[in-house]
């Protein structure tokens, strides 16, 4: 593997020691996993959330997507999705909103839009369902960003 497993051994001991609520750690080197560990009560088989992680592999896809040219950043977030999908009436918020809105989490949702999805257990039309009237904020008029999955979604 080309790194010492004693040094990746003492590394998990301490960082298991040193740091607060650790669920799992992997190592990869050229492409493969070379080392990886789990903590109690989480397993590999087990779906994780990952909270704010996912801003970073969003930004990271998009900002891909916008370098070939697949959209730009100024783009509807409306128009990605197939009309049969949209809530019967799109509002003025909805309709304006942009994915830099997204990107910046200034998108203007005044409640949690995970929670109805959550309650359906992710069944159903998860995109008509969270867009029906999340949007009551103008995203020009947002001061301050909305962390939806810290602020305003209790864990379950």
């Amino acid at each position: 593997m080309g790194i010492p497993g004693k040094s990746v051994g003492r590394f998990i001991e301490r960082a298991a020691k040193e740091l607060n609520s650790l669920h799992s750690f992997m190592l990869l080197r050229h492409g493969k996993v070379v080392a990886e560990t789990w903590w109690f009560p989480y397993a590999p088989e087990h779906p994780h959330l990952l909270f704010s992680l996912s801003k970073s592999f969003t930004s990271t896809a998009i900002g891909i997507a916008i370098s070939e040219g697949c959209f730009k950043i100024d783009d509807p977030v409306i128009g990605f999705f197939p009309r049969k999908r949209h809530p019967g009436d799109i509002s003025e918020e909805l309709r304006t909103m942009t994915v830099r809105h997204l990107l910046t989490m200034t998108s203007g949702h005044g409640k949690c839009s995970l929670e109805g999805v959550k309650k359906n257990k992710f069944q159903g039309d998860w995109v008509r369902r969270s867009s029906r009237s999340l949007w009551s904020i103008s995203p020009e008029r947002i001061s301050s960003t909305i962390q939806e999955r810290h602020t305003c979604c209790p864990r379950s």
